[in-house]
């Protein structure tokens, strides 16, 4: 399905996305463990990642045989993606996610720029053992709204304790994959996926395989659905 024909009638939009600085290398500042996991890392990322996503991933929402898949490439000390999440993507879960037509995936891909992002993003995967990725997720943008963590040390990792514990999560459990450095080379292999695909700014979509960067609106998200369902 071609959605180059309904990208047109928005190209005027402004594009709303956080970059990552070009004077920056493309490696982020992160904790120790995640430092360690990488020089042990063994792991080679299938770059059809992005395409073939698994029906029992705890990072998504939504019907696996939905006739539209949509594939986030998030920050969560990006604004932009703080936008999306609080204001544009609720309304997509209720409209086509929960509808069966849209089945919405979450990826990582903290920037260079944003040196607390890759612990946030650990938080949510660690949630996600669980079965609890959406709560911390929402939890994790609207605390990043209201500037309640973002210093990348310590005083982060208990915050997201926290919010792990007022969610019902298993709190010893979630301690202990938040301080795993496998779980810091669980981020790492979403960002050599985004990297494989050419991204430098979040958030950044894959639709049904086509790339649309920044928090578009809602009347664009909808205007681009609707195509496609009527294209079936």
């Amino acid at each position: 399905m071609n959605i180059a024909p309904v990208l047109l009638v928005f190209a005027a939009l402004l594009l709303a996305a956080c970059a990552a600085p070009t004077t920056a290398t493309d490696t982020p500042v992160l904790p120790q463990n995640y430092r360690r996991a990488t020089a042990a890392r063994t792991l080679t990322p299938d770059p059809r990642t992005p395409t073939v996503v698994s029906a029992s991933d705890p990072r998504a929402l939504g019907n696996p045989a939905a006739p539209i898949t949509l594939i986030e490439f998030t920050d969560y000390q990006c604004s932009y993606c703080a936008v999306f999440a609080t204001e544009i993507k609720p309304q997509i879960i209720a409209e086509y996610v929960n509808t069966g037509r849209v089945y919405l995936v979450t990826r990582d891909f903290p920037l260079p720029n944003h040196s607390a992002a890759p612990q946030a993003a650990a938080a949510a995967q660690c949630a996600a053992q669980q079965q609890a990725f959406q709560p911390m997720h929402d939890r994790l943008f609207s605390e990043a709204r209201n500037g309640a963590w973002g210093d990348g040390g310590a005083g982060d990792q208990q915050i997201f304790s926290t919010y792990a514990a007022e969610i019902g999560l298993d709190s010893a459990r979630f301690t202990a994959c938040l301080t795993n450095p496998a779980t810091f080379a669980q981020v790492e292999a979403d960002l050599d996926v985004g990297r494989q695909l050419g991204l430098n700014s979040t958030p950044t979509f894959l639709i049904n395989g086509e790339r649309i960067s920044g928090a578009q609106p809602y009347v664009f998200w909808k205007h681009v659905f609707d195509e496609l369902l009527t294209q079936r």
